[in-house]
């Protein structure tokens, strides 16, 4: 027993120096006396006491993974303070992230309450789709493919509208899908009577002009190449193809050449009043049918025309034919004077048809 005893005392230096309290502590009934304090809960227990268990070796905190992170670097969850201390704001949606006013942290929404994360050094806060994360801020960010710019389906064929985060472009609804399209050079697109148009800075700036009787059309004074037509009961400024100049013929706006007299252009009828073609000779042309007689209009800058479902429109040049159908038959070229007009080649035709009759009469006698 005796050595039983040796052994157990040998041991317990070594194998719990923590029990080893300080002698003022127990040897000394002065402080004991003196100090009257009241015991303290376990939890609150003087440091020089050892703890029930050893804190320092319990698992860290894992930090959030609501949010992802874009970059080498992790996410540090430096505290888990709530957003305004000290009373925790609501939130709705659990999941939700956003960004901090100074990019160097993010809140999460956590039970109904948003909490604080900072971003690890070097990181700055973005929002990429629809997440909050911490990236590096020289690093370019590769949207994922779930938040690129998506196909939106719409309901009638050739209808337009203006893109409302980029003045110079546009949507026309091709297949029933909103194609993006642009508008070329300098043009803005602009809406009249809710139908998108690619025009120039200052028509878009001028004030709108009503107008009563649709397809009606007059030249500009003040421009011999501009002419408008009544579309919408607005005016739309379109421009003369090449070197021709706008003149009014029958009570309407004609493209001619200004060698020739306007008498002498040649009226070109159509019977649909909707209808509209692409001329062969030239790309950016089209022409549409205007109280019974085909007009010229210019397709804007580069653009070109391309007919679909049998309408002919205008569309970036760069952009592939598979998608569009065959030019429409033209049966006239309201842009080119023949310098002949309708009553002089009736002439000529009567006078042909008389000199053939003299002639074989004239032999058979």
């Amino acid at each position: 027993m005796h050595q039983t005893v040796i052994q157990v005392v040998d041991i317990l230096p070594t194998a719990i120096p923590s029990i080893h309290t300080p002698p003022l502590l127990t040897t000394s009934p002065l402080l004991s006396q003196s100090l009257s304090l009241p015991l303290l809960p376990p939890s609150l227990s003087s440091p020089l006491l050892p703890p029930s268990q050893p804190q320092l070796l319990s698992p860290p905190t894992a930090p959030s993974s609501s949010a992802s992170l874009l970059s080498s670097g992790t996410l540090k969850q430096e505290h888990t303070a709530p957003i305004f201390s000290p009373i925790k704001k609501k939130c709705d949606t659990d999941g939700a992230t956003l960004c901090d006013s100074k990019k160097t942290s993010y809140f999460n929404c956590v039970g109904g309450l948003w909490q604080e994360m900072t971003c690890v050094s070097g990181t700055t806060c973005r929002v990429v789709g629809n997440s909050a994360v911490c990236v590096d801020p020289d690093a370019p960010i590769e949207m994922p493919e779930a938040h690129k710019e998506a196909v939106i389906s719409c309901e009638k064929n050739n209808a337009t509208m203006c893109d409302e985060s980029n003045k110079s472009s546009f949507y026309m609804c091709t297949n029933n899908k909103w194609a993006k399209m642009k508008c070329d050079g300098a043009n803005v697109c602009s809406v009249r009577n809710g139908k998108a148009y690619c025009v120039d800075q200052a028509t878009a700036s001028a004030p709108v002009q009503p107008c009563d009787i649709t397809d009606e059309s007059r030249c500009v004074p003040d421009n011999n190449k501009m002419f408008q037509v009544c579309t919408d009961n607005l005016w739309i400024n379109s421009t003369c193809d090449k070197n021709n100049v706008c003149g009014i013929k029958h009570g309407r706006a004609l493209c001619h050449d200004p060698a020739q007299p306007i008498i002498d252009v040649p009226d070109q009828p159509c019977d649909d009043a909707d209808a509209s073609q692409c001329v062969p000779e030239d790309n950016s042309l089209y022409q549409i049918c205007s109280n019974g007689l085909w007009a010229n209009l210019t397709c804007d800058g580069t653009n070109i025309c391309r007919m679909k479902d049998d309408k002919a429109i205008c569309v970036d040049s760069e952009e592939p034919d598979n998608s569009y159908s065959a030019h429409k038959p033209t049966p006239y070229k309201a842009h080119i004077s023949l310098g002949v007009s309708t009553l002089t080649a009736y002439s000529w035709g009567l006078g042909l048809l008389f000199s053939t009759i003299i002639f074989t009469f004239g032999a058979y006698f």
